[in-house]
């Protein structure tokens, strides 16, 4: 298990959605998180994750699962 920042952003139900959460399990092929943003199952989202020496680590994830303030994810490759 891990405990990294990560930033939200996706649709939501009503309106865009951007907001911190924590990245708790990253795999190759998939990701699971914390947050309070009001995100819906089959949306695809974008992931940014800080770093120290520059610009911030992006990826787009399509969302698997919600339960309560948990949701999973599956890494789509670009052009996905």
């Amino acid at each position: 298990m891990v405990h990294m920042p990560v930033r939200i952003s996706g649709q939501g139900l009503l309106d865009k959605v951007s907001q911190d959460g924590t990245c708790t399990d990253i795999s190759e092929a998939g990701i699971g998180f914390e947050t309070d943003a009001d995100l819906y199952v089959g949306e695809i989202v974008d992931l940014e994750f800080p770093r120290h020496d520059g610009d911030p680590f992006r990826f787009q994830a399509r969302l698997l699962y919600k339960m309560g303030n948990r949701y999973g994810a599956y890494l789509l490759s670009p052009g996905s």
